[in-house]
């Protein structure tokens, strides 16, 4: 059992629930994983031995990052990009989470939705490093978006890697974050509530009056390359793997997971569209 056959064996299933609300980057993965070693649609690789002319035929990978079968190298690459580009300053992981309330609205309007999630957190952060007294500057940053938790429930919210340094706008000094504190995350998550509701009102979007858990959270992570390495692994890869996969019943499949706060492996049971 692996994940390309178990889209293969509920594609008309999924297609029926979810196919209109797939965007063409979503359609494209999942064809991307059904091809990949299994079609001739991203080439063949041809074998043929010169002393007994036995000759072998083998389909390519696809290549996609979301592929269980590909994830490995693109995952490594981008890490070490990303590795090369850290600065010598203390490091912190940001991330604001788009309340419940807000999920129907997200999945109607991915495109839309995911990029004012984006900016809200941009802005967020620029308008934090610009009233600090000491940074007065607008801090850079890698963001990136994740759509899921690791018990495959939708779960938008946005990572944001910062690097606890920045040339002082007036005088021009490079300028470090001292200790290991960036910024309050109560007072992150009222300030990204703002501007979110904001920019979600401008775009027409009807909101609920009081949406709730609105999360933002601020933390150390030293020099930040084990922050860019955790975030690699769910950037450069599919929601689920083929290890990951446990049972298949016919209708639903179970998988393990490890739970975040515990660290504990855990298992869960889902109806195989949904995966």
């Amino acid at each position: 059992m692996n994940l390309q056959t178990l889209l293969h064996d509920y594609l008309p299933v999924y297609t029926a629930r979810y196919g209109s609300v797939n965007t063409p980057a979503q359609w494209s993965a999942l064809h991307a994983m059904l091809g990949c070693r299994r079609t001739a649609h991203y080439g063949i690789f041809s074998l043929h031995c010169t002393q007994c002319d036995w000759q072998g035929h083998h389909p390519l990978s696809c290549g996609h990052r979301a592929c269980p079968q590909c994830h490995q190298h693109g995952h490594a690459l981008w890490s070490e990009r990303q590795c090369l580009k850290l600065l010598p300053v203390p490091y912190f992981l940001l991330t604001f989470t788009l309340p419940q309330q807000l999920h129907h609205l997200a999945r109607a309007h991915q495109r839309q939705v995911y990029t004012r999630l984006f900016e809200a957190a941009i802005d967020t952060l620029r308008q934090f490093g610009r009233n600090d007294t000491h940074l007065a500057a607008e801090l850079a940053a890698t963001a990136m978006l994740h759509t899921h938790t690791r018990r495959i429930d939708y779960h938008p919210h946005v990572h944001l890697v910062v690097p606890g340094g920045v040339l002082h706008t007036e005088t021009e000094q490079w300028r470090k974050v001292k200790g290991a504190f960036l910024f309050n995350h109560f007072n992150l998550a009222r300030v990204f509530r703002a501007i979110s509701l904001k920019k979600l009102s401008q775009d027409g979007f009807g909101i609920p009056e009081n949406p709730a858990k609105w999360v933002a959270h601020c933390k150390s992570v030293g020099t930040g390359e084990k922050a860019i390495q955790y975030l690699s692994r769910y950037l450069c890869r599919g929601v689920l793997l083929d290890s990951q996969l446990l049972q298949e019943d016919g209708t639903h499949v179970t998988f393990r997971y490890r739970e975040s706060r515990t660290k504990k492996m855990r298992t869960r049971k889902l109806k195989g569209e949904k995966l």
